[in-house]
């Protein structure tokens, strides 16, 4: 599931800038098939079920120097058999504001 928070491909910063920013707000840097991702979990306790938050960045080289761009932001069930489960509205909401808290450090 696609979650739109707000225009994030204007989001270019420098690497260690993205990353402090990310770290400070409990995300943990992942690669998947050498495509750099921050990955947070959230768990609604009223169900047990826990959610991955996903944030793709695009990293290239400009002035030699490494800047980040953010990409598309998913969320989804974290079991692969409720992977077609609909996220529940409190979960997008948290995730949005945790979303959000970031992105208000990197602008």
């Amino acid at each position: 599931m696609q979650l739109r928070v707000k225009a994030t491909s204007k989001i270019i910063k420098p690497k260690e800038i993205v990353d402090k920013a990310f770290e400070a707000q409990g995300f943990t840097k992942k690669m998947k098939k050498n495509y750099p991702y921050y990955q947070l979990r959230i768990k609604d306790n009223s169900t047990r079920m826990s959610y991955e938050l996903q944030i793709p960045i695009q990293e290239f080289i400009r002035n030699e120097k490494t800047f980040c761009k953010i990409q598309e932001i998913t969320i989804h069930p974290k079991t692969i058999v409720k992977r077609t489960q609909h996220v529940p509205k409190e979960i997008l909401t948290a995730a949005k504001e945790k979303v959000r808290e970031v992105f208000s450090y990197l602008d």
